[in-house]
């Protein structure tokens, strides 16, 4: 599965070459394919990126200039190319034979191999003692919720959410009436910003740059 996510046409090439104002014109005058894309990751920041692209392949990836990301990249977003290009990324299904010894095996074997698992413990304990547990990860709207009609159907156990996912929707439903929180601007106009639970230094550097500012 791609790390990056297509949200929007490749960029037509209509730049004046002869004057590189931005990296992005030089980029573009270059041959370079721009697509915008948006960040998939489970972050709050929810960066709008640009993706440089060379015969297919992926050569750059950098922040736009929008009001949030303000062409800051985070350290995670940053080594994307090396993910998608790394030698030890998971490409296949695997089975685990122990002592860290996995066989490649394939798709269809791996389905039949859950598939017949679950269809086991439906079948001998019911559907109470399978629990589907997931959140989102690195993974969009689609394919984060596509799953879940096959759950549903089988009306397997589910948590309301992810394991700690609900005590916090609820904090944010008592003081804001939903859990949509304050936009990034918010922070601006606050003279106190207490953070609880998580480091924004590392999981939401451009919240945390305003934070640091108000």
């Amino acid at each position: 599965m791609a790390i990056l996510t297509l949200i929007l046409a490749p960029l037509a090439h209509t730049f004046n070459c002869k004057k590189h104002k931005t990296l992005l014109h030089y980029m573009s005058c270059r041959g370079f394919e721009v697509l915008f894309v948006g960040c998939p990751r489970d972050c709050y920041d929810a960066c709008r990126l640009r993706v440089f692209v060379e015969s297919g392949r992926i050569a750059r990836v950098e922040a736009s200039d929008d009001r949030l990301a303000q062409g800051v990249l985070c350290p995670r977003a940053a080594r994307d190319v090396d993910r998608v290009y790394s030698s030890l990324r998971v490409l296949y299904p695997a089975v685990n034979l122990g002592g860290g010894v996995f066989k490649k095996v394939s798709w269809d074997t791996a389905l039949e191999l859950v598939s017949s698992r679950i269809r086991e413990v439906l079948e001998s304990y019911g559907a109470e003692r399978v629990l589907f547990l997931e959140y989102a990860g690195n993974r969009g709207i689609l394919t984060r919720y596509a799953s879940r009609r096959l759950w549903n159907f089988l009306r397997v156990t589910k948590t309301d959410g992810s394991i700690c996912d609900f005590s916090g929707t609820k904090a944010l439903r008592l003081l804001y009436g939903s859990t949509y929180g304050i936009f990034p601007e918010d922070i601006d106009r606050l003279s106190m910003v207490v953070v609880w639970g998580f480091n924004p230094a590392v999981s939401a550097i451009h919240m945390w740059r305003r934070v640091l500012g108000s």
